[in-house]
């Protein structure tokens, strides 16, 4: 029975629009980074998908450390709100989204998403955390998927668009 990181790759594929499930793709991750997050305030970080590929998005990785980059957090006191501006579709519902570690894991035990979100080329997504103590911490997140090049395949290569 096959685990881990390949089976996850097969069912996204599988999720997939049949014109994408035979283009190639290449393991990939968008950061977003709060640095810092301010103590009890909420901030927004967008990243934007490159305009040749789109992203197909399957876990969620996250580090909070002390702003001297020291201690780590394995609780975290976040809400975290993500939301996928060329759509205007929130991840979560609720103005202030879900509790941070509901969403993301980490590199051991990484928060794997029931199903991939598939970004189009292009698109930005907005994350917003809002900080529950009265402490400023690094927040440094990676959504972990894979590229897909549209109109490309394994026998005409990297055509692009």
């Amino acid at each position: 029975m096959e685990t881990g990181a390949g089976l996850i790759a097969k069912r996204a594929v599988a999720f997939l629009p049949p014109l994408m499930r035979d283009t190639i793709k290449q393991y990939y991750a968008y950061t977003a980074e709060f640095l810092p997050l301010t103590a009890s305030l909420t901030a927004t970080v967008p990243f934007t998908v490159e305009a040749s590929t789109d992203f197909i998005v399957t876990h969620l990785t996250g580090i909070v450390t002390d702003v001297g980059n020291t201690t780590f957090l394995s609780s975290v006191p976040q809400t975290v709100q993500i939301v996928d501006a060329s759509t205007g579709m929130a991840w979560f519902n609720g103005i202030n989204g879900t509790h941070f570690n509901n969403v993301f894991g980490d590199a051991q035990l990484p928060g794997f998403m029931a199903l991939p979100y598939y970004l189009r080329a292009n698109s930005t997504v907005n994350v917003t955390l809002v900080n529950l103590e009265a402490v400023n911490r690094n927040v440094r997140l990676a959504f972990h998927g894979f590229k897909s090049v549209p109109g490309s395949n394994w026998e005409n290569g990297f055509i692009g668009r």
